[in-house]
């Protein structure tokens, strides 16, 4: 209950980690999330917050006014997990009040969206919830994993990459579970454009894509687009069959993996071991630097001094 949690809360008035996920905030009243909100607020030393799992989704337009007039009150927030809350489709009002509050976090350098499937949105009401992007500014690391699956709209994917654009921090982006395959070329190009803008971008995960389903085009964009990434670290391509490419069986696994090592700044690949044991893609990865680490990973070795 109510009472509960602010006991709990309360007798932490020093803490800087906070996780009240898995705990139906959504199903509560307005009046319950008013207050919980405030008694978050109370935590003036706050760094990270979990509200993941919270079927956040069935919060009325007042609960998500409430909810973010809490958060935006503790200056020192810069992680915030929202996973996994249903966030899939909204009233015009609703998502307005989701926009208006991320508007409010601006100083938030960690987000997690993580299997909210909000591409779902009709035209209006995604287009309202997005605005909200373009205060994350600072953001670095974002999560937006499982956030389309089969039969969600490619054309809201594409709008969510334009708004990369606002992230002019942005280090690390998780886009697993995304259906990336499935995209246009220029959609593809549009994504790397605006990681390519990033000047310390260093970390993406395209695991689970379906990449063997990209279009001849798109294949064309996905390595010039590689490319543009001066600064990536590290490459998750784990789980896209890529040996099974229909165009292809093989010949776009080796460009790609010919890209990869053409990245200078690359220091892991992640790809599946069905996919390396191909005896040509090793000799690829080998003769450009790169020797299996654990599972799954190549690591390029370090340049003798």
């Amino acid at each position: 209950g109510l009472r509960e949690f602010k006991e709990e809360i309360l007798a932490k008035p020093s803490a800087t980690q906070l996780d009240v996920s898995k705990n139906s905030i959504g199903n509560m009243s307005d009046e319950f999330v008013e207050i919980l909100s405030e008694t978050i607020s109370s935590l003036e030393k706050l760094e990270r917050l979990s509200l993941a799992e919270n079927a956040l989704c069935n919060l009325s337009p007042t609960g998500v006014k409430s909810l973010f007039n809490g958060i935006s009150k503790i200056s020192s927030l810069k992680y915030l997990w929202l996973d996994d809350n249903m966030l899939e489709q909204f009233s015009i009002a609703t998502a307005r009040e989701w926009s208006d509050g991320f508007k409010k976090i601006s100083s938030i350098t960690h987000l997690s969206l993580k299997n909210n499937r909000f591409v779902k949105s009709e035209d209006k009401e995604f287009d309202l919830f997005l605005e909200g992007f373009s205060s994350f500014s600072q953001v670095q690391v974002f999560d937006l994993g499982g956030i389309s699956a089969p039969g969600d709209s490619k054309r809201n994917i594409y709008k969510l990459i334009e708004q990369f654009v606002h992230f002019k921090q942005l280090r690390a982006l998780e886009f697993q579970w995304n259906e990336v395959g499935l995209l246009t070329p220029g959609a593809i190009k549009t994504l790397f454009d605006r990681l390519g803008e990033r000047a310390g971008f260093k970390y993406l995960s395209l695991k689970n894509n379906r990449l063997n389903e990209l279009s001849m085009d798109s294949w064309t964009e996905l390595f010039f687009g590689l490319k543009k990434l001066e600064k990536l670290e590290v490459l998750d391509l784990r789980n896209n069959n890529l040996r099974k490419n229909e165009i292809h069986p093989f010949f776009y696994l080796e460009k790609l993996m010919k890209t990869v090592t053409e990245i200078p700044s690359l220091k892991v690949v992640m790809i599946p071991w069905e996919e390396d044991e191909q005896v040509t893609v090793r000799k690829i990865l080998r003769k450009g630097g790169f020797v299996r680490g654990s599972k799954d990973c190549w690591r390029r070795k370090a340049a003798n001094p």
